[in-house]
């Protein structure tokens, strides 16, 4: 290979590289503005650590809590998704907390080595070949799990 393939190698590298920057950029952006609820892109100061957790006993958003450094904000968009979460792992429920005008309705604090243990022991818990057939039940919360399965596997389809 000589020296100009190599330089077209790269240059041809470069520019694939920020197309596809580009067009993954296109379809966040495109996703953004489909869904009907708000949610503008958090500002670098807004961001915190997070995950999202899908398992049995719910759909949880955990992030550091911005006030308590030792403490994890679930979140839930059901509060029974957060009961049997307490059920399940002998959390008190009457911690958990209503916001109607939060993003996640329902929300409750945990110290960090208590979600992590709780993380743990759902992880350990799983018991069924098929995700979708353990959580389906025929209520809301089924159908919001069928729609987040729906959307991130479009996304795969349209990323690869």
């Amino acid at each position: 290979m000589t020296a100009k393939d190599v330089i077209w190698t790269i240059v041809i590298g470069v520019f694939v590289a920020v197309y596809v920057t580009w067009r993954l950029h296109g379809m966040v952006e495109a996703e953004r503005a489909a869904c009907p609820f708000p949610h503008p892109a958090p500002t670098t100061e807004e961001r915190t650590p997070a995950m999202w957790l899908f398992c049995k006993s719910g759909f949880f958003s955990a992030v550091a809590h911005l006030d308590k450094p030792g403490a994890i904000l679930l979140r839930a968009r059901f509060r029974g998704d957060l009961e049997r979460l307490c059920a399940a792992h002998g959390l008190d429920p009457a911690t958990i907390a209503e916001t109607p005008e939060a993003d996640y309705r329902f929300r409750m604090e945990l110290p960090r080595a208590d979600w992590a243990r709780v993380a743990a022991e759902e992880a350990a818990a799983i018991d069924y070949p098929n995700f979708k057939a353990a959580v389906h039940d025929g209520t809301p919360r089924d159908a919001a799990y069928l729609g987040a399965w729906c959307a991130l596997r479009a996304g795969q389809d349209r990323a690869h």
